[in-house]
């Protein structure tokens, strides 16, 4: 594991990064790699790591080979942003994105990449429908993935707000009494 922690605008790693073979990389703070990296994951994780802090990635290229883990750590209801110019993902790989929630992660992608739409389908949100991923329109500059919840995620809030509702209507009636 490599733990990447600069501070006071340092940047951590000024070239690109090669991660392989179940290895992680782990960012502690904001912009720790240089913006015109390449990342290059195989078999790999790129990890948000715990802080109260919002933390920013912006680099140029992640490149996705096997089976690899993109992982947003939520701490306190703290903000994670990744920027990518490019995003691609080999023919038979496939990114994992976990930990993310909607509203807290952003996935983003510059609207320019060129592999953006074939590394969409290869893309899986954990907790997710993989078939409802999608593009979100983010600024004029970039796309958000963004996952769906799945269909069993739906049932049990709706599950939820029917038991809520029972519950008050049951108080309503018990009070008029």
């Amino acid at each position: 594991m490599l733990s990447l922690n600069k501070s006071n605008g340092a940047i951590a790693i000024g070239g690109d990064i090669f991660i392989n073979d179940h290895a992680k990389l782990t960012t502690w703070g904001t912009r720790q790699i240089e913006r015109n990296s390449t990342v290059r994951l195989r078999d790999s994780t790129f990890q948000f790591a715990d802080a109260n802090i919002i933390k920013e990635e912006s680099f140029h290229k992640l490149v996705v080979e096997g089976t690899s883990v993109l992982l947003f750590k939520l701490g306190f209801s703290d903000k994670r942003f990744l920027y990518l110019d490019d995003l691609s993902i080999d023919k038979g790989a496939e990114l994992d994105v976990q930990g993310w929630v909607e509203g807290t992660h952003f996935f983003l992608v510059r609207k320019t990449s060129r592999n953006l739409e074939d590394a969409l389908n290869k893309i899986k949100f954990k907790g997710y429908d993989p078939s409802k991923i999608h593009l979100e329109d983010y600024s004029d500059e970039y796309w958000m993935i963004n996952g769906a919840p799945e269909p069993a995620t739906y049932g049990a809030g709706l599950m939820l707000g029917v038991l809520g509702l029972v519950c008050y209507r049951r108080r309503s009636v018990t009070a008029s009494i």
